[in-house]
């Protein structure tokens, strides 16, 4: 991409509050947006578990009014949400007693979603631990999974990938990503679609607050390292609480979950921000 047509820096964050289906009491995070469109995520009010709902955009930009999107949610919960960019393939964390990463899918964006299934333990190594795992995001071939996982100490969260050679495989060849930082806990890895840039959560410090805030880790290539990441100073906020940033394929347009606009509770909401 040559410099007359990459993107910008990012605008001012603009909190989506039509996503707030319980209002201020409930709690919003997990965005991710298919090339149509369609913006999903999870929803909760105060001491419920999450269900998946979705909201179209509109030809004006804003969006219409959620729905919970039925074929998708359980009495569990569900987080940690990825949608391929074409709306046909689905990915979640669902935990009914154990926290498992599930798939959906769909012929076309007009039929309704298939049953979640959990993800295929692979020939040498599995995505679903006995531990704690949560999705971040698939690569748009659907070859390569990006997860965290408190596999290696159940005290601290870590970034891993898996690896297939086709669809039709389980991933497998899970191996931690040398981006994490020893000693802290790392979550939520989405990358541009390009699969150079990598954004992920972790606690930090952001001027003398101890904080979740939002990561940037670039690489030349996708048969290299992610360097180790620096924080999102222009996106953060100093006390709140950011997480779960996501872009979509044209790498303009972004969401994130923040608690920046409820620091006394602490409760996320969904933000939109453009470039």
């Amino acid at each position: 991409m040559d410099s007359a047509t990459a993107p910008g820096q990012w605008g001012t964050p603009q909190r989506l509050t039509v996503l707030e289906v319980f209002g201020a009491e409930g709690v919003y995070d997990d965005p991710t947006i298919t090339n149509d469109g369609e913006l999903y995520y999870a929803a909760a009010a105060v001491g419920e578990p999450a269900s998946i709902y979705r909201a179209q955009r509109q030809a004006d930009g804003s969006f219409a009014t959620p729905s919970r999107v039925d074929e998708l949610s359980s009495e569990g919960s569900e987080s940690t949400l990825w949608v391929s960019y074409d709306g046909l393939s689905f990915y979640l964390g669902r935990n009914q007693g154990e926290q498992r990463l599930m798939f959906s899918e769909r012929a076309s964006t007009n039929d309704s979603w298939s049953a979640p299934v959990a993800l295929r333990a692979g020939a040498t190594s599995t995505v679903n631990s006995p531990d704690t795992d949560a999705l971040g995001q698939v690569s748009a071939d659907g070859l390569r999974i990006y997860f965290t996982s408190n596999r290696d100490d159940k005290y601290d969260f870590d970034l891993f990938m898996a690896t297939r050679p086709n669809k039709a495989e389980p991933f497998d060849n899970v191996r931690k990503l040398p981006v994490t930082l020893a000693g802290e806990a790392e979550f939520s890895p989405k990358l541009s679609a390009d699969e150079l840039t990598m954004y992920y959560s972790a606690r930090g410090e952001t001027d003398g607050n101890d904080t979740i805030e939002m990561f940037i880790a670039p690489r030349d290539s996708v048969d290299d390292d992610f360097t180790i990441g620096t924080s999102f100073f222009a996106l953060n906020d100093a006390q709140a609480i950011d997480s779960d940033f996501t872009v979509d394929e044209t790498d303009r347009l972004a969401f994130f979950s923040s608690a920046r606009d409820d620091l006394s509770e602490g409760r996320e909401r969904i933000y939109m921000v453009e470039r």
